[in-house]
């Protein structure tokens, strides 16, 4: 049972300094949270500075024995306002980012989100129940934190490192073209090769007479992973159609045929069945290209978007329009978009 207790401790110490971390290296992420959550404006600023600090302070009230208890008893109440905010927007049917761990990781809520919050609630309960003493975990605690700051390091420098490579790809393709080394991606203008992937194939694509994107993801990719709000959102979308292709193993016809090296990559195919764009490769690089194509034209209907005002109140964009009106796009902690309040 000692082990067991000082596993249940550690665990929950982790869980929580990773998350406080994580909303610290991302205030404004965090900021966006509580707004999603329903949080009226009022109380999100001072939110978001109170919920790390009681994610920080129950991390450090578990590590010596005397406050273990208390500790825990600190986890329980957060975990249940987590629970209580996911509930109540998952009944009403909203799925806002949780933002749990901030810079490290951020998904829309949901049943798992909801899981794992009331796993977590019922590793704090026996250690508030529990009679007998709890020890210290200094040293314990200590080797957690250093593998905790390992891990995240190691990740973080496997992200840059992956980025690295695809701009030097990116930038490898401007150069002259050198036989001895194909450039990534075909010429625009060029025809788009042919393919069959499941049950469809390029001319049946290209039947509805708007411009396609081709996106080419791995199932070992967490780049990829990232990219699937940006594709639901592209499925609504009426001047773009897409198509996900996954190829794995050695045999990959189509990687070979549309010259991609890495994943996530894309490309944009013309209606008549020429490739309109140079090959985007990476996250940000695919994300800026679906963004670009898939963004409305003149004469199109404006988006039925949901946004927040300078006061944090969320507001229809449609019902702000009733004639001609400009909109301006601008971040709140830009100083030039400060001087332009007025």
């Amino acid at each position: 049972m000692d082990i067991l207790f000082v596993i249940l401790r550690l665990l929950l110490g982790a869980t929580f300094a990773l998350a406080a971390a994580g909303k610290l290296l991302d205030r404004e992420g965090a900021r966006r949270a509580l707004v999603g959550f329903g949080v009226p404006s009022p109380l999100v600023a001072p939110l978001v500075v109170l919920v790390p600090a009681g994610e920080i302070l129950a991390a450090l009230l578990l590590i010596p024995g005397a406050t273990a208890r208390a500790g825990a008893l600190l986890s329980l109440l957060l975990l249940l306002l987590f629970i209580l905010g996911i509930g109540v927007n998952l009944m009403r049917g909203r799925r806002p980012d949780c933002h749990c761990f901030g810079q490290f990781h951020s998904a829309p809520i949901g049943y798992k989100t909801l899981l794992r919050n009331t796993l977590l609630l019922v590793a704090a309960l026996p250690l508030i129940l529990s009679p007998r003493p709890h020890p210290s975990l200094f040293p314990w605690a200590a080797l957690t934190a250093a593998l905790l700051t390992l891990a995240i390091l190691l990740t973080y420098l496997l992200q840059q490192n992956g980025r690295l490579l695809l701009r030097i790809e990116a930038l490898e393709n401007r150069l002259p073209h050198q036989p001895e080394r194909p450039l990534l991606g075909l010429p625009v203008g060029a025809p788009a090769p042919d393919f069959q992937y499941r049950d469809t194939n390029l001319t049946h694509l290209l039947n509805r007479q708007i411009p396609l994107a081709l996106i080419f993801t791995g199932p070992d990719c967490p780049a990829c992973r990232d990219l699937d709000k940006d594709l639901l959102k592209l499925k609504q979308n009426v001047r773009l159609t897409s198509q996900v292709i996954e190829e794995s193993g050695e045999s990959r016809p189509i990687a070979e045929s549309y010259r991609y090296a890495g994943t996530p990559s894309a490309v944009l195919v013309h209606p008549d069945g020429t490739i309109a764009s140079p090959l985007a490769a990476g996250r940000d690089a695919v994300r800026r290209l679906l963004v670009a194509s898939a963004a409305p034209g003149p004469g199109d209907p404006v988006p039925d978007l949901t946004l927040s005002d300078l006061d944090a109140r969320t507001v229809p964009l449609r019902s702000l329009i009733s004639g001609p009106t400009a909109l301006l796009f601008w971040n709140p902690d830009c100083a030039f978009c400060q001087s332009l309040l007025p």
